[in-house]
């Protein structure tokens, strides 16, 4: 095992802490101590390098000479101050002024030479005399170092897929990211975070303490992303445009996500106000562009067209060119009008955003309660991050600089699309990140002891669990719904129609403790709970029998054979004969989750840690009644209640009340309330801006839901796979109503090859229910079934009819290649999934494919459904371009002819 030794630093105290951390003389601290006199030999920090051993001490060498020239650097700019104890040999050069007057930001961060660039090897640590001083003063280092790419693949150039003649559908199929740490092969010891919870003030040696300490401070950020698909209907030829939209796609934008999480979802977006820099078009950062970072930009293009997007090479090159640009051009954009107005007009949410970036990249964490005195937010510490005479005021202006580009890209393409009678279609996200801007600045907006998710349905039958806090709606509905109401205006800028994802959520949220991992066992909010004198007059009494895990030994032995003894003393406590509870350190998910991880490091475990998890997580869940944690005199049924063992050994009675009582709780009592609650909210989000909204109301759909939509002018989704109708397997496009979407699937499901595929016995109900054909369908989704299915919803009554792209590319058997499982985009049940789908297509292919084109024109034709120009002349819809109810038979008829057939082309 190596030793760690220690290197020599001038201007750092002797210290006998044996604590891996730099003591540096202004670092507020809770004991008193004099001033060092110890010669500058005798002053030790620790560094570690992970370095080949060969090369280790020369490069150890160069390093040294590097951060000793590149700190001193710093400290030369920091004046000092009454009170501080500074080394004798503290290099200093101005003189010593009672009040110092605010210094320029020096250039941060520190950056490490090329020479010390090297690939990780296996840890060699030395230790070497601190070098003599380098000529003084040192050159200054560039402002920001390159972010170097984690991987070597990024998505292709041409992100914007589409068809010409009609529209251009555009898919940015990019979406969340993670740039780890990468020292480079250095890794210094840091100042403890503990510090921090110490200072009182914020002023320039405050953060000087973690600069010294982490000199590669960019080399180590961490950004984090979000960026579901985004889909976009764009008409790039000039001379042609729309009169109406003829079927659009969800583009959705959003802030950074959580650095700590792998998940890519929209709904764990940074900031609801803030645009993604992974939108980022890094060529129009500027039209001086140097020809070095345009050979950059085409070498990344080339180096990173990967199957599939590569978020943290990605994201990496983007801000690595965005810094490299923001260097050259700060002082011209910072100072200019446009800025100076964007600026102003955002300025509310602009700093918050900023200073949260720098504060998790600072950290390296987005939870902030790991932030020190700054887990809490106030006006008065936001004001002295975001100072001009702050030390890392240049970071700050660079979140600013690439929320300003993002805002004209974005701003840009808007307007050309309006211009072209093309909509933008914007999401709305129903819930916010735990660990996000809006959580920071406005935590009483929302319940953070609480997790959001959905309660068992088509999607999962064990319900889901999306993570984000549920929101306060009581404190909301004091300042009239402030914060949804800028949301909905800031939206508005870019959008002229937008999606309310989980449109049930306005009514009613499906509420889990923050310790569930799972879905099942939850609540909704609001809702009108079982009282105890309400379960004590129906005869129901023993409530800890009902509200805690039914565990007995049958059950145990059962569920895990001849394990069940290693589950019973490692997880269980018998608290009677036969029967037992979990104990104190498992009697959560989240628990049982951890203590899991923890045998399986130690090789307890004699199964799949999946499998485990999975029945102890069934004796979790085996209870009848949820006890309310804020009431324990209050209950509610747990869904599904008829499934568990705890129910089916009740007595016949109690079976009896508990069923009507939960139907009572599900289906009735709650109906009055859920729409009071939904009319006091969407109202707000509905007059906030001009945009038309559509709801996502797929799920299990309250009675009241759909007459509350229908009352506020509310569009509803309609997904051929979901009907709305209890009693229909697949829903019947030609009687939906007006005020409708239609679509054959979206991004929250399987695609129509994929979904074709997945079930044999449902592909036969649909080939001879829906498409009325006798015959054996096909083992996969050929073009002809994807024409019948894409030409139900073009005619169908819906408003709109929104297809994926992936569902148009079906119509071509050459775009089928690909298998169907990989086409889908998000798996809900999946808090965790990546959304890394990328379009396999290049949109050059999609302009000279003729063929395809002529296939989806003439759909929208045969639909009624309004065309684009052609000749400078408007094609009218007529009943010549729509396809009669006989000729409709009739290739019906055709198609059934050609599947009767013993093979069939698969």
């Amino acid at each position: 095992m190596a030793t760690t030794h220690h290197m020599k630093l001038p201007w750092l105290p002797t210290t006998t802490h044996t604590t891996r951390r730099t003591e540096l003389p202004w670092l507020p601290s809770t004991t008193a101590r004099p001033p060092s006199t110890t010669p500058h030999n005798n002053h030790h920090t620790t560094l570690s390098f992970r370095l080949p051993p060969r090369t280790a001490l020369a490069k150890l060498d160069a390093a040294t000479r590097c951060l000793d020239s590149q700190l001193d650097a710093l400290l030369l700019r920091l004046p000092r101050r009454p009170g501080h104890h500074y080394p004798p040999q503290f290099p200093c050069s101005a003189p010593i002024q009672p009040s110092p007057a605010p210094l320029p930001p020096p250039p941060l961060p520190l950056s490490l030479p090329p020479s010390l660039e090297s690939t990780p090897s296996p840890m060699l640590i030395a230790s070497t005399t601190m070098p003599p001083l380098p000529a003084w003063p040192p050159p200054p280092p560039p402002p920001f170092a390159p972010i170097q790419p984690q991987s070597t693949t990024l998505p292709r150039p041409t992100t914007l897929m589409g068809l010409v003649s009609i529209v251009v559908v555009s898919l940015l199929a990019i979406s969340n990211l993670h740039v780890s740490s990468d020292c480079r092969g250095i890794t210094i010891p840091r100042v403890r975070k503990e510090h921090f919870s110490r200072c009182e003030e914020l002023d320039h040696s405050f953060f000087l303490n973690f600069y010294a300490a982490k000199w590669l401070y960019f080399r180590n950020t961490n950004l984090h992303s979000l960026i579901p698909s985004p889909i976009l209907i764009w008409d790039p030829d000039s001379n042609q445009g729309l009169q109406k939209p003829i079927f659009s796609f969800f583009l959705f934008v959003s802030g950074g996500a959580d650095p700590q999480s792998s998940a890519t979802s929209r709904c764990t977006s940074l900031s609801v106000f803030a645009l993604h820099p992974l939108y980022l078009r890094v060529q129009a950062l500027s039209k001086n562009i140097p020809e070095e970072i345009k050979k950059e930009i085409e070498k990344a293009k080339q180096q990173l067209d990967g199957k599939d997007v590569d978020y943290e090479a990605t994201m990496a090159t983007k801000l690595s060119i965005a810094k490299k640009v923001f260097a050259q051009e700060k002082d011209l954009i910072l100072n200019s009008s446009s800025f100076k107005e964007f600026f102003s007009e955002n300025e509310g949410w602009l700093k918050p955003y900023a200073a949260f970036c720098f504060l998790r990249d600072f950290f390296e964490t987005s939870d902030r309660t790991q932030w020190g005195c700054f887990a809490h937010y106030s006006e008065d510490k936001l004001e002295k991050l975001v100072s001009k005479d702050s030390l890392h005021y240049e970071i700050i202006c660079f979140h600013y600089y690439v929320q300003y580009h993002l805002h004209l890209q974005l701003s840009e393409a808007a307007e050309y699309a309006r211009k072209k009678g093309v909509i933008l279609k914007g999401d709305l996200p129903i819930g916010v990140d735990r660990n996000s801007v809006d959580t920071w600045v406005y935590p009483n907006l929302f319940r953070m002891n609480t997790s959001t998710g959905a309660p068992p349905d088509y999607f999962d039958k064990n319900g889901q669990n999306w993570g984000f806090p549920t929101y306060n709606w009581e404190e909301m509905s004091k300042d009239n719904y402030g914060w949804w109401r800028a949301r909905l205006t800031q939206m508005a800028k870019y959008f002229t129609a937008y999606r309310i994802d989980h449109i049930l959520g306005f009514f009613r949220i499906w509420e889990l403790p923050d310790h569930a991992a799972t879905g099942l066992v939850g609540k909704f909010r609001p809702s009108i709970p079982l009282s105890q004198e309400e379960l004590e007059r129906e005869g129901i009494w023993d409530f800890n029998r009902l509200s805690y895990p039914y565990i007995k030994r049958e059950l145990l032995q059962e569920k895990f054979g001849d394990a069940w003894t290693f589950v019973a003393t490692t997880f269980l406590k018998e608290i009677d004969k036969n029967f037992y509870e979990f104990k104190e350190d498992c009697n959560t998910e989240k628990k049982i989750a951890s203590k899991l991880k923890t045998c399986a490091e130690s090789s307890l475990l004699l199964e799949s840690v999946d499998k485990l998890q999975r029945n102890l997580f069934d004796l979790s869940q085996n209870i009848v009644l949820i006890r309310d944690p804020e009431d324990p005199r209050k209950f509610y049924p747990r869904f599904n209640l008829e499934d568990t063992i705890s129910f089916q050994d009740l007595d016949d009675h109690s079976k009896n009340v508990l069923k009507r009582l939960y139907h009572d709780y599900y289906f009735c009592r709650q109906e009055n309330l859920w729409r009071q609650n939904a009319l006091k909210t969407l109202p707000v989000l509905l007059n906030s801006s001009d945009m038309l909204a559509c709801g996502e109301d797929l799920g299990l759909i309250p009675s009241c839901v759909h007459p509350v939509m229908q009352e506020l002018g509310l569009v509803g989704l309609r997904i051929q796979r979901m009907p709305n109708e209890p009693d229909l397997e697949f829903g019947i496009p030609s009687k939906y109503s007006y005020m409708t979407v239609c679509a054959p699937s979206c991004h929250d499901c399987s695609t129509l090859r994929a979904w074709w595929e997945e079930d044999e016995e449902r592909r036969l109900r649909f080939f001879k229910n829906v498409m009325e054909s006798d015959g054996l369908p096909p083992d996969q989704c050929v073009p002809e079934v994807a024409h019948f299915v894409i030409r139900q919803h073009f005619e169908a009554p819906s408003m709109w009819a929104i297809f994926p792209l992936q569902d148009l590319l079906a119509l071509k058997e050459e775009y089928t290649t690909r298998p169907a499982t990989e086409e889908t985009i998000n798996d809900p049940t999946n808090p965790k999934h990546y959304w890394r789908f990328r379009v396999h297509v290049t949109l050059e292919s999609l302009i000279k494919d003729n063929d395809l084109q002529t296939t989806i024109k003439d759909l929208v034709g045969w639909s009624g459904r309004s065309l684009p120009k052609e000749d400078d002349s408007e094609i009218e819809a007529s009943p010549v371009s729509v396809l009669s109810a006989a000729e409709a038979l009739s290739e019906k008829q055709k198609f059934a002819s050609t599947t009767e057939k013993p093979v069939l082309v698969k």
